[in-house]
């Protein structure tokens, strides 16, 4: 069964057992009045069992719309998260510049529960609370059929202002509050990676502040929300004792026109069943602009993958930059006032070299894909906005400079790499960078933790397992950003022997702000004077 299907059992089964809160109602209305008078037990017995079968089937059919409901949205949600992680793994990463982390972390998590809201607190209690009413109301039609319209006009009446009110009105005041959640959610991400800066450098206040005015902005748009879903309460309950008040009025004079007096319970009291269902939207809806903005948020990373031409695997092949910058990465002092073109041969090696923070390290981000650039930069001829994610991985192994490394195990840091490395491929890549030896040492081994930041290891001994992950792929193009940093010269230059090596017949780029022996092709990378 299909997952918008499912949702519509769900709401029948719901609107079902709300039914049978009506029919336990007027059962024991009916009962309770008629023993007023003592008739023989008999009388009573078809009543008592009615009320026995409404309330036993009130919980089992409650209990079925729960099953299919949550199977339903678990169904939904799990689409709709294959189908944003789609996205993100199509989305091109230059094209991911403008996406802030806090925001991306609320997108993958909150909003995705939020979107929910739509179907599991909004249609389903929604069709479900029309599928009731349309009950209550038809027993009333029974027993007393002008009675029975006022009430159901009374019913839409209350049912319009409340959705007027809190899908209406309070959809400007949800829509802000989603927006500052949000903002709040990049400013906590921003203070926790920056946490250490801000105590040394004393703008931890200000930060402190910042998150304070963040917080109070939440607070009295739900303060507002909160008094609009009071509204909604008091209408309502204004619309529900109404409609009790109006059939009792009307219910009397129909005493002395056929109407029994057993049945003046029933009519009065089913208001209370029939305005019911409506008690549970109020809050969901009050929050239906949340749902709104959260769903388009989701849409718009959804369609922001950008399409991009599909080509076969790259072979190695020529690299030619064109005039290429990269402005709003580089800051004054940078390639973007000094344009970088270059050709590189399929199978060379090149070194590019230059002082620190002029935008070498910005320039393999650009060939890798990774960030906007202008100018030209092709592959083999191919352009490089318009080669695939997929086959932009396939085709080169980027090290950047201070490369992450996650805070897991060593094993699992390397399996990064090549998912497909075997035990025996792991232990050879670090044994190339001269670490089998302290890993053999250690108790755990390749299951040693690095820890958070690598706090567990020296920095050269990091970056010696950002090099072992170099050694774990073959592929047509490497670009490697300050490969040898921290490593002393004579194991930098073993090390790098060996990668030449394993390299062989690529292309390689090789950034660095020094000379690296083994390669003679050399551009010297320089500021604008």
């Amino acid at each position: 069964m299909r997952i918008v299907p499912r949702f519509f059992v769900a709401a029948l089964l719901g609107g079902i057992s709300l039914s049978m809160a009506v029919g336990l109602l007027a059962a024991s209305a009916w009962l309770i009045s008629m023993a007023s008078t003592q008739p023989p037990i008999l009388t009573l017995q078809v009543a008592v069992v009615s009320v026995r079968f409404f309330g036993l089937g009130r919980g089992v059919f409650r209990y079925a719309e729960r099953i299919y409901g949550h199977d339903a949205i678990l169904r939904a949600a799990t689409a709709l998260q294959i189908r944003i992680y789609g996205a993100l793994l199509r989305r091109e990463p230059m094209s991911s510049q403008a996406m802030r982390q806090g925001k991306l972390l609320q997108q993958l998590t909150a909003d995705i529960e939020l979107v929910q809201d739509r179907w599991i607190r909004i249609f389903i209690p929604g069709i479900s609370a029309a599928i009731a009413a349309w009950a209550g109301v038809g027993v009333i039609f029974w027993l007393a059929p002008d009675i029975s319209f006022i009430v159901l006009a009374i019913y839409l009446i209350t049912a319009i202002l409340i959705v007027l009110l809190s899908a209406g009105v309070s959809k400007q005041h949800s829509r802000e509050i989603f927006e500052n959640e949000s903002a709040l959610a990049d400013l906590i991400s921003d203070t926790t990676r920056g946490h250490l800066e801000a105590k040394i450098y004393g703008y931890q206040d200000a930060l402190r502040a910042s998150l304070g005015s963040g917080e109070a902005a939440i607070i009295r748009g739900e303060k507002r929300l909160i008094s609009n879903a009071g509204g909604s309460a008091s209408i309502l309950q204004s619309g529900m004792y109404g409609a009790i008040l109006v059939s009792f009025l009307m219910a009397l004079p129909k005493l002395e026109n056929g109407l029994a007096g057993i049945n003046l319970a029933v009519v009065t009291l089913l208001p209370l069943a029939i305005f019911d269902g409506l008690a549970v939207l109020i809050a969901p809806l009050a929050n239906y602009g949340k749902i709104v903005t959260a769903q388009k948020s989701i849409d718009d990373v959804i369609k922001s993958a950008t399409a991009t031409k599909a080509y076969a695997t790259l072979e190695p092949g020529t690299v030619m930059l064109k005039a290429v910058s990269a402005r709003g990465v580089w800051k004054s002092k940078s390639l973007s006032h000094n344009p970088v073109s270059l050709n590189i041969r399929a199978g060379e090696s090149l070194l590019l070299q230059g002082e620190s923070g002029i935008g070498k390290s910005s320039l393999a981000l650009a060939i890798s894909g990774l960030i906007n650039y202008e100018g030209s930069i092709r592959i083999n001829g191919i352009e490089v906005r318009d080669i695939r994610n997929e086959n932009l991985r396939n085709a080169m192994t980027v090290s950047l400079q201070e490369d992450h490394l996650f805070a897991s195990s060593i094993f699992e840091n390397m399996k990064l790499a090549n998912p497909d490395a075997s035990d025996g491929d792991i232990a050879a890549a670090l044994k190339a960078v001269e670490l089998d030896e302290l890993i053999n040492s250690i108790p755990e081994k390749m299951d040693t933790h690095i820890g958070a930041f690598g706090k567990n290891f020296s920095g050269g001994e990091l970056q010696r397992m950002r090099l072992a992950r170099v050694f774990l792929r073959k592929t047509p193009l490497y670009i490697l950003d300050e490969p040898l940093e921290h490593l002393d010269k004579q194991l930098a230059e073993r090390i790098f022997q060996r990668l030449q090596k394993h390299m062989a017949g690529a292309t390689v780029i090789v950034i660095s702000h020094e000379k690296i022996a083994g390669i003679e092709n050399r551009l010297l990378v320089t500021p604008a004077i």
